[in-house]
Formats: C-alpha cells, sequence, structure tokens
C-alpha cells in the first residue's frame, strides 16, 4: 500500500488484541520495529518514548555504552495499556540527540 501510494514504509508493526473482535474498540499490544542511528563516536546512549506532549512514557534503554557508528536498534514496546495517541521515540548520545523523527500513533 506505501508503495502504491508513494509514501515511504513505516518503521514498525503494530500488534493487536486478536481476542477483540468489535470494529471500534481497537487494542493494541504491541510496537515492534527496528530504528536507525548514527553515534558519532565512543558515547552512552539512552532511548526513551515520549507522549507528543514531551512526558517520558517508557525508557527502551537507558546509558548503555556505544562505539561510534551506524546502529541498528530493535524495538518490541508493550504498549497494552498505553492510551492511544502519537508518540515519539529518542536517542541521546552524551546528553544530545542524534536521530531523526520517529514516530507512532496508537
Amino acid at each position: 500500500l506505501a508503495q502504491q501510494l508513494n509514501k515511504p514504509y513505516p518503521w514498525h508493526c503494530i500488534e493487536y488484541d486478536k481476542r477483540d473482535t468489535s470494529v471500534m474498540n481497537i487494542k493494541h499490544i504491541r510496537v515492534n520495529g527496528t530504528i536507525s542511528f548514527f553515534v558519532p563516536h565512543y558515547s552512552t546512549v539512552t532511548i526513551q518514548v515520549r507522549s507528543l506532549d514531551g512526558r517520558i512514557i517508557d525508557f527502551l534503554q537507558r546509558d548503555a555504552v556505544y562505539a561510534g557508528g551506524e546502529l541498528n536498534f530493535p524495538i518490541d514496546i508493550n504498549v497494552q495499556n498505553w492510551p492511544k495517541g502519537i508518540y515519539e521515540i529518542l536517542v541521546f548520545a552524551d546528553g544530545n540527540r542524534i536521530n531523526k523523527p520517529t514516530f507512532f500513533d496508537l
């Protein structure tokens, strides 16, 4: 569908509760995919999820040490009890944001 609409492929997949068969009550269970980012040098990396109003919702990783280079980080987040909304994944190296905007919508 993305190719037919000439839009970029989404970076993630959303898993839904298969027990909920109602049309109006879609329950999200997991968000998974892979994000890529470049670490400029040996750094301490933190990855977090924030709501659009800036609240930190979850830490996917705290203060992990990486050598410099292009990295692919697998994402697998349990979002079962999260409210509907738009969320952003932010990657920080030594306290500085290093990734391009990476959003998902529940």
